[in-house]
Protein backbone atom coordinates (compact mmCIF):
# COMPACT_ATOMS: atom_id res chain seq x y z
CA UNK A 1 0.00 0.00 0.00
CA UNK A 2 1.22 3.35 -1.36
CA UNK A 3 4.28 2.23 -3.45
CA UNK A 4 4.17 4.98 -5.73
CA UNK A 5 4.34 7.37 -2.14
CA UNK A 6 7.28 4.96 -1.37
CA UNK A 7 9.04 5.34 -4.92
CA UNK A 8 8.35 9.45 -5.16
CA UNK A 9 10.22 9.27 -1.36
CA UNK A 10 12.64 7.31 -2.80
CA UNK A 11 13.21 9.07 -5.69
CA UNK A 12 13.98 12.25 -4.18
CA UNK A 13 16.54 10.99 -2.01
CA UNK A 14 18.14 9.88 -4.87
CA UNK A 15 17.86 12.87 -7.47
CA UNK A 16 18.53 14.91 -4.49
CA UNK A 17 22.09 13.42 -3.42
CA UNK A 18 22.98 13.07 -7.10
CA UNK A 19 22.27 17.21 -7.63
CA UNK A 20 24.69 17.06 -4.73
CA UNK A 21 27.33 15.09 -6.14
CA UNK A 22 27.15 16.52 -9.62
CA UNK A 23 27.28 19.81 -8.05
CA UNK A 24 30.81 18.79 -5.89
CA UNK A 25 32.27 17.70 -9.61
CA UNK A 26 31.43 20.55 -11.51
CA UNK A 27 33.00 22.57 -8.86
CA UNK A 28 35.93 20.75 -8.78
CA UNK A 29 36.29 20.54 -12.51
CA UNK A 30 35.61 24.67 -12.97
CA UNK A 31 38.37 25.04 -10.19
CA UNK A 32 40.64 22.58 -10.93
CA UNK A 33 40.34 22.59 -15.01
CA UNK A 34 40.89 26.30 -16.38
CA UNK A 35 39.89 24.93 -19.99
CA UNK A 36 36.57 24.17 -18.68
CA UNK A 37 36.00 27.62 -18.84
CA UNK A 38 38.38 29.24 -21.30
CA UNK A 39 35.99 29.03 -24.61
CA UNK A 40 33.81 30.99 -22.92
CA UNK A 41 35.46 32.98 -20.59
CA UNK A 42 39.13 33.71 -21.75
CA UNK A 43 41.47 35.01 -19.47
CA UNK A 44 39.65 33.81 -16.02
CA UNK A 45 41.36 33.98 -13.12
CA UNK A 46 42.48 31.24 -9.98
CA UNK A 47 40.02 33.80 -7.48
CA UNK A 48 37.34 33.77 -9.77
CA UNK A 49 37.41 30.14 -11.28
CA UNK A 50 37.10 29.64 -6.86
CA UNK A 51 34.57 31.98 -6.42
CA UNK A 52 32.62 30.51 -9.15
CA UNK A 53 33.39 26.69 -8.13
CA UNK A 54 32.09 28.34 -4.11
CA UNK A 55 28.66 29.16 -6.11
CA UNK A 56 28.17 26.33 -7.73
CA UNK A 57 28.85 24.05 -5.07
CA UNK A 58 26.62 26.03 -2.71
CA UNK A 59 23.74 26.09 -5.46
CA UNK A 60 24.05 22.34 -5.84
CA UNK A 61 23.96 21.84 -2.16
CA UNK A 62 20.68 23.81 -1.52
CA UNK A 63 19.05 22.24 -4.14
CA UNK A 64 20.05 18.56 -3.43
CA UNK A 65 19.63 19.07 0.33
CA UNK A 66 15.63 20.52 -0.79
CA UNK A 67 14.82 17.38 -2.38
CA UNK A 68 16.83 15.19 0.16
CA UNK A 69 14.15 17.09 2.82
CA UNK A 70 11.27 16.31 0.66
CA UNK A 71 12.28 12.60 0.01
CA UNK A 72 13.04 12.34 3.98
CA UNK A 73 9.60 14.18 4.66
CA UNK A 74 7.40 11.93 2.80
CA UNK A 75 9.31 8.99 4.37
CA UNK A 76 8.39 10.38 7.65
CA UNK A 77 4.80 11.15 6.57
CA UNK A 78 4.56 7.49 5.59
CA UNK A 79 5.84 6.06 8.63
CA UNK A 80 3.53 7.93 10.91
CA UNK A 81 0.76 6.90 8.79
CA UNK A 82 1.39 2.93 9.16
CA UNK A 83 2.20 3.84 12.93
CA UNK A 84 -1.34 5.36 13.54
CA UNK A 85 -3.06 2.82 11.48
CA UNK A 86 -1.52 0.52 13.72
CA UNK A 87 -2.61 2.34 16.92
CA UNK A 88 -5.90 2.37 15.56
CA UNK A 89 -6.35 -1.07 15.01
CA UNK A 90 -5.00 -1.49 18.47
CA UNK A 91 -7.87 0.54 20.15
CA UNK A 92 -10.32 -0.87 17.76
CA UNK A 93 -9.43 -4.27 19.06
CA UNK A 94 -9.84 -3.03 22.81
CA UNK A 95 -13.11 -1.64 22.50
CA UNK A 96 -15.22 -4.69 23.64
CA UNK A 97 -13.20 -4.65 26.95
CA UNK A 98 -15.09 -1.77 28.07
CA UNK A 99 -18.84 -3.50 27.77
CA UNK A 100 -17.27 -5.69 30.67
CA UNK A 101 -16.90 -2.93 32.91
CA UNK A 102 -13.50 -2.30 33.17
CA UNK A 103 -11.83 1.47 32.51
CA UNK A 104 -12.57 3.19 29.69
CA UNK A 105 -10.00 2.96 26.65
CA UNK A 106 -8.52 6.52 27.73
CA UNK A 107 -7.04 5.71 30.96
CA UNK A 108 -5.86 2.72 29.97
CA UNK A 109 -4.24 3.37 26.83
CA UNK A 110 -2.86 6.34 28.61
CA UNK A 111 -1.45 4.55 31.39
CA UNK A 112 0.73 2.76 28.42
CA UNK A 113 2.22 5.78 27.29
Amino acid sequence: MYRLAHLWAFGFVVAGHAVVVLAVLIAVGVVVSPAMLEPQFPGTTLPLRVGLGAIVLLGGLLAGGVLVLAGQRLFLLLDQRRLLGRILRELRRRTPAESRGQAPLGRRVGRRL
